[in-house]
């Protein structure tokens, strides 16, 4: 910001200068950028007792997509059912999503029935 004595801007007006004449001074203005907010962005495995997965985390600017998962989440004996909290389309803050788990149904085929034998009538 400030002020230039001409048109083109390339020369900076000495504003404690005696004026003696009259004298054009230009303004010159900066842009008022808007600061970048940054967020942190994380997936975890949603285990606490083992590790399933390294958790990844992204750094970006608010507004972006929220950025993707690399990979496939996969535990042994569970089927992955997704994120929690659900995951946003883009990014307003920090976010840590959490995988979810079902325990895969591990009840093994079930034997025959016996056919079953009428108690004597007493």
């Amino acid at each position: 910001m400030g002020g230039s004595g001409d048109k083109e801007l390339t020369q900076n007006y000495d504003f404690n200068k005696r004026v003696v004449a009259d004298v054009n001074v230009y303004a010159q203005w900066l842009v008022n950028e808007e600061p970048i907010t940054m967020y942190t962005i994380r997936y975890e495995d949603g285990t606490d007792n083992e590790a399933v997965f390294n958790t990844q985390s992204y750094t970006v600017a608010s507004g972006s997509s929220t950025p993707l998962f690399i990979g496939t989440p996969t535990r042994e004996g569970y089927t992955f059912m997704g994120w929690n909290p659900e995951l946003q389309t883009t990014v307003s803050r920090n976010m840590t999503y959490r995988a979810q788990w079902q325990m895969n149904d591990g009840t093994p085929n079930p034997i025959d029935p016996i056919t079953p034998v009428e108690p004597p009538q007493p």
